[in-house]
């Protein structure tokens, strides 16, 4: 992969030859293991699939990934119609809360970043391992045996080459005079992820919270916003870069670079099925695609995400990540974390 043409420094590549998770007190999975399925069974799924005719989505990545999922599904699979709900993890949560009280659950597959409201669908037996022919050949993890992870990502830093001229390598180079009243940052709530984000970086940067608030950063309610600022010079940089969001900007011309860190915050994406899916079959067919390598090329490729293949076209390295453990981000801690930001920026 040409990391230059996704605007990734050195020191992702750097990083790339280092494969080993860490863990920052927060701990990683409950393994689920795949299970083989036989030709002739997967063929009737692919059959009913195609009677059900359509599925539906439930979605929180970014959008260029979405659209190419779209995309390489309808490729992949013309007679099934895929239909789409895409946003941030809370509304999404919230949307599948409300549903799943009404009986009326609106959603055959979930598309997510690792959150402790898995924890909550499994709880209730909303959800199902998706067993199907794409798990095993991926040699996928899953999270609480119900959700395989299709993707990893990382959360890097990122700045506007066009005004940025020195690459800042740490959290810590920019706090140079340079970005005062231009670093972007996101809200600690958009997320689950951006708010263990937040506490991540109070945790390994004592004083930086305090430090950055007064250089008046701006905040925006997620990435994409984020992203967009720093390709128009609204910001020139931005200590959250989503490479999601971030590399299809880049894609298409913006004047980005993206860093990794010393250390780095990430998420895994998840999928799962639901126990009560309206189109059960198609959601099987759905998942085996999100996991297999078309699945993967959509997710992945230019510079989207870390695939859980190798080897597959443009997408980032493998990188060491610290990833959060959901079951120690409990509500009454992240209603903490979220209160001390709001105290420190004043937002």
């Amino acid at each position: 992969m040409n990391t230059s043409r996704t605007g990734i420094g050195r020191r992702l590549q750097a990083c790339a030859i280092r494969s080993a998770v860490l863990a920052l007190g927060f701990v990683g999975f409950c393994t689920g293991t795949a299970s083989a399925v036989d030709a002739a069974s997967w063929e009737k799924t692919l059959e009913a699939a195609k009677l059900e005719g359509s599925v539906s989505l439930y979605v929180s990545v970014a959008p260029a990934q979405v659209d190419a999922v779209i995309a390489g599904f309808n490729t992949a699979y013309p007679g099934i119609k895929l239909e789409v709900f895409r946003n941030a993890d809370s509304v999404i949560n919230q949307k599948i809360q409300q549903e799943l009280s009404l009986h009326a659950i609106g959603a055959d597959v979930i598309f997510s970043t690792k959150n402790n409201f898995y924890t909550e669908l499994k709880n209730e037996g909303a959800l199902v391992l998706p067993q199907v022919p794409a798990f095993a050949e991926a040699g996928s993890k899953s999270y609480l045996d119900v959700a395989p992870i299709v993707s990893r990502l990382p959360l890097l830093v990122a700045y506007n080459t066009d005004i940025v001229k020195s690459s800042p390598r740490n959290y810590e180079d920019f706090l140079a005079p340079e970005f005062n009243g231009m670093l972007g940052i996101p809200v600690v709530d958009g997320s689950p992820i951006t708010t263990a984000w937040w506490e991540f970086l109070r945790v390994n940067h004592p004083g930086y919270w305090e430090k950055l608030a007064a250089f008046k950063p701006k905040v925006y309610a997620s990435s994409v916003p984020l992203s967009q600022a720093l390709a128009s010079g609204e910001v020139s940089a931005a200590i959250l870069a989503s490479p999601g969001s971030v590399s299809a900007l880049i894609n298409k011309g913006a004047a980005i670079k993206m860093v990794a860190p010393d250390r780095v915050f990430g998420m895994d994406l998840l999928v799962s099925v639901f126990k009560d899916a309206k189109h059960p079959n198609a959601a099987l067919v759905l998942a085996d695609f999100l996991l297999s390598k078309a699945g993967q090329e959509a997710i992945n490729s230019g510079g989207l995400g870390v695939s859980i293949m190798p080897d597959i076209p443009g997408a980032l390295p493998p990188i060491a990540m610290v990833t959060a453990d959901p079951g120690k981000q409990t509500a009454e801690k992240m209603k903490g974390v979220i209160a001390d930001w709001r105290n420190v920026f004043g937002k």
